[in-house]
């Protein structure tokens, strides 16, 4: 019984956060074409580097330092993407699952749950126009289904619709949001392993804008799962 109660606790806390995060609104408009002078090998040593930096646990915790050193790496990756038109054109790219290594966004987009920290899988279906957010913590699963829409050639609006746990393989809860809970997604890299993507609501952090109300808030940097 006290399992069950807590676990409840865990899921309403959850969906609060879900639903308090900032809705969208926005006509930031961010580029979209390919970055000028891209080679291969820039591209992978930037990735090496930023690797080589990511601090553990999603970036749980980490200090400002280490934040920051993941972050102006990856602003200098964006100005380099590859791939025109993320969000229409090529919106296969982002195609299947992508781990997230790095979040400064708030729990549970981040991988942490409480005093644990999972991880934190988005699994993108370019086919339905569906996507999930899955936080894996064993034995414990929360899952956020959502659909999307191009908004432009570079964001997604992103419509939420339920969200689920679930222990030991077997569905516990399952909640469907209120209509209205859309996010916006900036898609600013995608290539065939690695994708970053800012997300949030109006305003934003490119604009000069920094607040948890702004488009481009919150940065998650995430690599392609291999799933052959």
């Amino acid at each position: 019984m006290k399992l069950m109660l807590s676990l409840q606790h865990v899921f309403l806390v959850v969906l609060a956060t879900v639903l308090i995060f900032p809705s969208s609104s926005s006509s930031l408009s961010l580029p979209n074409s390919p970055g000028t002078g891209t080679t291969s090998r820039s591209l992978s040593t930037l990735k090496k580097q930023i690797g080589a930096v990511l601090p553990p646990r999603n970036g749980v915790g980490a200090s400002a330092e280490a934040c920051s050193k993941v972050t102006s790496l990856s602003s200098q990756l964006e100005e380099l993407n590859p791939t025109l038109n993320p969000a229409t054109d090529n919106m296969k790219k982002s195609s299947g699952s992508w781990k997230v290594e790095f979040s400064d966004a708030p729990p549970p987009s981040n991988g942490q749950l409480g005093p644990f920290v999972g991880t934190a899988i988005q699994k993108i279906d370019t086919a339905t126009k569906t996507y999930s957010n899955i936080l894996d913590l064993p034995p414990i699963k929360v899952q956020l289904d959502a659909s999307y829409s191009p908004l432009d050639s570079s964001r997604l609006k992103v419509s939420f619709e339920t969200l689920s746990f679930t222990l030991l393989g077997k569905q516990l809860i399952k909640k469907s949001l209120p209509t209205g809970t859309t996010r916006t997604w900036c898609l600013t890299y995608v290539d065939d392993d690695t994708r970053i993507v800012r997300a949030g609501a109006a305003g934003g952090k490119v604009n000069g804008v920094v607040s948890d109300q702004a488009e481009d808030a919150f940065f998650f940097y995430m690599t392609k799962i291999n799933t052959n």
